[in-house]
């Protein structure tokens, strides 16, 4: 799997479309109201919040650890157990 990783903003927010099992998914982390940091997992085409995660670094590898644990949290809920992420090749590319 290749992500291309974006920053955006002034404010330093990282975000991120990857796809998985034939669905497409946009992956942002950036800081949150009243301090720290989050990430947030939505369809491509929608607002829904799919996953959310605190404290993630505001960094290239905070980011594609959350796209990780998402992914890794759908493949044990659909039974197909953890880890799968570990098979994906990683290509970071940055735009500032």
């Amino acid at each position: 799997m290749e992500y291309k990783i974006e920053r955006l903003g002034v404010a330093g927010a990282l975000a991120c479309r990857f796809e998985h099992e034939g669905r497409r998914y946009s992956a942002q982390v950036d800081k949150i109201l009243g301090g720290g940091t989050g990430c947030t997992i939505c369809p491509e085409c929608g607002f829904d919040e799919l996953y959310t995660k605190d404290n993630v670094p505001l960094t290239e590898e905070g980011l594609i650890d959350c796209i990780g644990a998402f992914i890794a949290k759908m493949d044990a809920d659909q039974g197909r157990g953890s880890g799968h992420e570990k098979t994906c090749t990683v290509c970071r590319s940055v735009s500032v």
